[in-house]
């Protein structure tokens, strides 16, 4: 019973400092987006004058429903003609392939530069895809659009802006909306949780310069600052199963910022069932594990100010969390059972427990708010 006791009161005051950290960051987070107010839509500016040429790519692989859709969406974005090229880089082995190749004749009869772009094998996964497809890609800034995207005609204008007037970014990211969003309790989750992400912790991050995460789809990056952070394979041969957040946290080790763009918002689709979203999230925790143990030596070595590396690491290592939170669910409700007298019983733990929650809600609430979902 002494060990029991013993073991259930260090996970309490082990998960009190993490809560209370969160609440810290959270609270902080909340207030910041407070002052930032609702999330802003100015007007998308022109094309440039001397307007860079863009490569979109569209990774697929199997993605009958949607496919043709996404290209259609891709070959209609406001851009010049001959300035955008649409790379689909099809790794699919079912009735995608005859679908993929269809519409793209569809669209090139209609004046389109369209490239269906296939490999032998699947090395590398999505990031292999889009390495292969770089030695074909004739644009100075590449926009990467997952299969389920459906983006609106004014995205590269938006994404491409920024890249034009500031020639040290890396790369500009949109914020994703949920087609459905509201199709179950499991959807409505995940929604809330990612806006979170997108309307409060990237917005700050970017406003303060700091690291931020390219997520994958519904951002561009300049060609030239992805090559100089080693490419999507990162230089080695290998990929990490999140490489969107590998090559972010190369980029800005190798001394490029990434900025999230305000306003900028791409419909897309989220897991609709618990084994997708496992799925999902077994391959994100994964890979941040990947991507800390790829960087290590350079995230110590100092490239970059301590407060970045700070950013980097505690995003990279938050899983970390994840067995003190199995011990807690396991240790905690068994002492209580027991009517056993922990450390931090009675008010002190209702105290933190309040707090946690009122931090959740203003941090999630902004999110709610600056999306215009809330008054």
């Amino acid at each position: 019973m002494a060990l029991a006791w013993a073991l259930a009161s260090l996970c309490q005051v082990a998960l009190a400092l993490l809560l209370i950290a969160a609440v810290l960051h959270l609270g902080r987070s909340a207030l910041h987006a407070g002052a930032l107010g609702p999330e802003e839509r100015p007007p998308a500016p022109p094309v440039p004058v001397e307007a860079p040429r863009v490569t979109v790519q569209l990774p697929l692989r199997n993605e009958r429903a949607v496919a043709a859709r996404v290209m259609r969406a891709a070959a209609a974005l406001d851009w010049p003609r001959d300035r955008l090229q649409l790379q689909v880089l099809d790794d699919s082995d079912d009735e995608t392939v005859g679908l993929v190749d269809g519409a793209a004749d569809e669209l090139r009869a209609a004046g389109h530069d369209v490239e269906v772009v296939r490999r032998i094998g699947r090395a590398g996964f999505k990031a292999g895809a889009l390495q292969h497809a770089m030695a074909r890609a004739t644009g100075e800034l590449l926009l990467v659009l997952d299969a389920d995207s459906l983006p609106e005609p004014d995205l590269v204008r938006r994404l491409a802006a920024p890249l034009v007037a500031e020639p040290g970014l890396a790369f500009t990211q949109g914020r994703w909306s949920f087609d459905n969003r509201e199709a179950s309790l499991l959807t409505r989750v995940q929604a809330l949780i990612l806006d979170g992400l997108m309307l409060v912790e990237q917005p700050l991050l970017s406003r303060r310069r700091l690291p931020v995460q390219f997520n994958g789809t519904a951002g561009m990056w300049r060609r030239a600052a992805l090559e100089a952070a080693g490419g999507w394979l990162g230089g080695g041969g290998g990929a990490s199963v999140t490489e969107d957040l590998d090559l972010s946290y190369r980029a800005r080790l190798a001394g490029h910022l990434g900025r999230s763009i305000d306003g900028v918002v791409v419909r897309t689709e989220l897991p609709s069932t618990m084994a997708a979203f496992r799925a999902q999230q077994e391959r994100w925790v994964r890979g941040g594990g990947e991507v800390l143990r790829g960087l290590a030596r350079r995230l110590a070595a100092g490239t970059v100010p301590a407060r970045e590396r700070v950013t980097m690491i505690a995003h990279l290592a938050r899983h970390a969390r994840q067995p003190l939170l199995v011990a807690a669910a396991i240790w905690l409700p068994a002492i209580v059972a027991l009517d056993v007298a922990l450390p931090l019983s009675g008010g002190p733990w209702a105290a933190i427990v309040a707090a946690v929650l009122t931090a959740v809600a203003m941090y999630y609430g902004w999110a709610q708010r600056r999306a215009g979902r809330s008054p």
